[in-house]
Order: C-alpha cells, then sequence, then structure tokens
C-alpha cells in the first residue's frame, strides 16, 4: 500500500484511515466492519452516500423534497446506520446533501431538522465519536457559509472535537 511506503520525518507521525460508506442495508455494515478488520487503520470516518438508493449530492435528490425533508431524511438515515456500529471515530459530512442542493439556501441549517440533528449529536457525542467538517462542501458553497449555530448546537450538547477532512480524492 502507498502509506506503507511513506518515511515521514522524525517526531511526524501519520496516521491511517479510511472513510467508510454507510448504507442502510442488513449486510452492508457487518460486511464493511469485516474487510476493514484486516487493516492497521487508526481513523475511520463513516460517511453516508446514498439515501434510498440516491445519491444526495446531486440535486435530482431533492426532486420530491423540500429542503428540509432532503436533510431531515438524510440525517435520519446517518442516525439509523450509526445505530449499528462503533467502528468509527468521525461521522462524515453530515451536511453532505448541500453539495446539490438545488434551493438558494444551501448550507444545511440547524433549524431544518433540529430534532433529528439533536438525535444524531447525542448519539455522536454519548459514543465518544465526534464530526467532520468537509472541505469540499465548504467549496461548493461559494459566498454561503454554513450555519454555525449547527456546531454551536453540537458544543452545547457536549461535542468537544471535530475533524476536518479535505476530501481530496488524490494524494
Amino acid at each position: 500500500r502507498p502509506i506503507d511506503r511513506l518515511s515521514p520525518p522524525p517526531g511526524l507521525y501519520v496516521r491511517k484511515g479510511v472513510e467508510m460508506g454507510l448504507l442502510l442495508d442488513a449486510g452492508i455494515i457487518p460486511r464493511t466492519l469485516s474487510a476493514l478488520e484486516c487493516l492497521p487503520l487508526d481513523f475511520v470516518i463513516a460517511s453516508l452516500h446514498l439515501v434510498d438508493e440516491v445519491d444526495p449530492s446531486f440535486p435530482y435528490y431533492f426532486a420530491d423534497k423540500t429542503r428540509q425533508e432532503g436533510f431531515a431524511r438524510y440525517l435520519e438515515t446517518i442516525y439509523a446506520c450509526l445505530q449499528q456500529t462503533d467502528a468509527y471515530q468521525a461521522v462524515g459530512h453530515i451536511d453532505y446533501p448541500s453539495k446539490g442542493c438545488p434551493y438558494p439556501q444551501k448550507a444545511l441549517q440547524y433549524a431544518d431538522a433540529p430534532d433529528v440533528i439533536d438525535a444524531l449529536f447525542r448519539l455522536v457525542i454519548q459514543k465518544g465519536k465526534c464530526i467532520e467538517i468537509n472541505g469540499s462542501v465548504l467549496t461548493r458553497l461559494g459566498k454561503q457559509q454554513p450555519d454555525l449555530a449547527l456546531y454551536r448546537r453540537y458544543v452545547a450538547l457536549g461535542g468537544e472535537y471535530v475533524t476536518f477532512g479535505s476530501d481530496a480524492h488524490t494524494p
């Protein structure tokens, strides 16, 4: 593996991680965990890329949904998946649908789904995990800013840590 060939300078430690795709399918998460067991990983980001067989980063995901319905369904699906595993350190891009949101307000707002967001944050915090702030979502928002109320709520509920991901698909 390319990462195994890295020779970091003295004093620098390179952690090995992977993004684990979540899916609401009875057998996917156990099979994924089984495949990851043999890898020497330090960090796993649990991310959701399909909701009801549709990628929520594309505008057509919202075709039959309001903004709030689209975001709430995405977050409900993450919550349901995370109830099936503890084998992760961070929850990836909770605002993933913002990438393709066709509405003028693209950024996920705390007010879009406060009950679901609170439940998700409480679950993550209770398990001692953290959330990811993903750079690719931030760049897609253009001049819009992420909703700081979302992250303030995470902290208010007891969240202590976040991780930042570039979502770079090449080294």
